[in-house]
């Protein structure tokens, strides 16, 4: 493909993520920080076993780890998710299958692309946030063997792009003093793994991070003047948040209405300021 000219601005491209990645700058981009696309998302889905999903989820994740400087972060929020029992495809109708474990298949991908583990951040809503049928079985009969829990937390793992034995230091004392200090974070902020943070509800999107998280996110794991890259940027929440803590940001969107909002989302009725 001709890449698109990616500016030392805000950039949100209307692509694919397997073909705009190739054209970021390997090394150039201080956090990742994004949510996949579901593979049975409803409104988005293009995959039609749960196997190609994760091929392409791996060779998107090894492109985005490309573009990571060395020492910095990336970022994945992800859930468990249902699918269908094996040798049915998505065109197949049919009682839902089994519930797999998004997060450690993701987790499984990271570290076999030779990212360092760091945490696995539990980010919980509210119960009443959640508009799952799931355990309404238990809650009418009360029988054992049928309680599950309503879904209520996403997982954020916490990878980065490994520098080996080298103390962190080794990174942080390459940035500037100006930026280091300019980048502190003076609020207080959650001293355990488990956020609680209320879901956030687009009327033009199905899955929008809150502004409450991405902002968390940019705040603790870059420095001002870093760029942020969000390769399924949806309706533009990393970026428009990125460019308030004055980062850089690079959102890609597949989907061209989802491109159009996310565009919008970061520049009033779509023009640059």
């Amino acid at each position: 493909m001709k890449c698109p000219v990616i500016s030392k601005d805000h950039e949100i491209v209307h692509g694919d993520s397997m073909d705009v990645l190739d054209c970021v700058a390997p090394g150039t981009v201080g956090l990742v920080f994004t949510s996949p696309p579901y593979y049975n998302a409803r409104d988005y889905s293009q995959w039609e076993t749960y196997d190609d999903y994760l091929k392409d989820m791996r060779a998107i994740l090894h492109k985005a780890k490309a573009t990571l400087k060395d020492g910095h972060y990336m970022i994945v929020d992800v859930s468990p998710v249902i699918v269908k029992y094996p040798g049915e495809t998505r065109k197949e109708t049919g009682q839902l299958g089994r519930r797999i474990p998004l997060q450690f298949h993701f987790a499984k991908i990271m570290e076999e692309e030779g990212m360092d583990f760091i945490d696995d951040i539990i980010w919980e809503k509210p119960v009443e946030a959640t508009d799952s049928k799931r355990g309404l079985n238990f809650y009418m009969h009360k029988n054992p063997l049928i309680y599950y829990p309503y879904p209520t937390n996403e997982h954020l793992l916490v990878y980065r792009k490994s520098i080996g034995r080298k103390a962190m230091t080794s990174v942080t004392s390459k940035i500037p003093k100006q930026i280091r200090d300019a980048s502190k974070v003076t609020e207080e902020v959650e001293r355990g793994e488990t956020w609680h943070i209320p879901p956030a509800h687009n009327k033009d999107h199905p899955a929008t991070f809150p502004d409450e998280l991405a902002s968390r996110v940019i705040k603790l794991y870059s420095y001002k003047e870093d760029t942020i890259l969000d390769p399924f940027v949806g309706s533009g929440t990393t970026c428009r948040v990125a460019k308030g803590l004055g980062r850089r940001c690079i959102g890609i969107e597949k989907n061209a209405a989802y491109h159009e909002i996310a565009v919008k989302s970061v520049w009033k009725d779509g023009h640059r300021s």
